[in-house]
């Protein structure tokens, strides 16, 4: 289930990794896919503010002098913390939730 090399913790891209790179420049994606500059730069925006991406300045000691917008790691541990919780939430056998996972199962029939 990992995306990097044997013995790599699973879900956890390798330092340096495509996750780590700058997006490309946002005119490749109008002309590729046809979206107008305007839809790509409200999008951008709101990726930004709701922490999905983060800028990434030329002068950062991170960046090795690239610039541009990637995957923020905020999110990344985030979704990380959100999967722990979801795999102990299914791994959770008391009585009780099965009693009320069955109620609920009912209520949406």
């Amino acid at each position: 289930m990992g995306c990097g090399p044997p013995g790599e913790k699973p879900g956890r891209p390798a330092h340096g990794s495509e996750y780590d790179k700058p997006v490309r420049p946002l005119y490749r994606l109008e002309q590729q896919h046809g979206i107008s500059r305007r839809t790509l730069e409200r999008t951008r925006a709101k990726l930004a503010r709701v922490g999905l991406i983060e800028y990434v300045s030329p002068l950062s000691k991170r960046s090795n002098g690239q610039e541009g917008w990637r995957l923020s790691s905020r999110m990344s541990g985030a979704l990380r913390l959100l999967a722990d919780k979801i795999e102990a939430w299914r791994e959770d056998r008391r009585p009780e939730r099965g009693e009320k996972d069955e109620r609920l199962v009912g209520v949406v029939r």
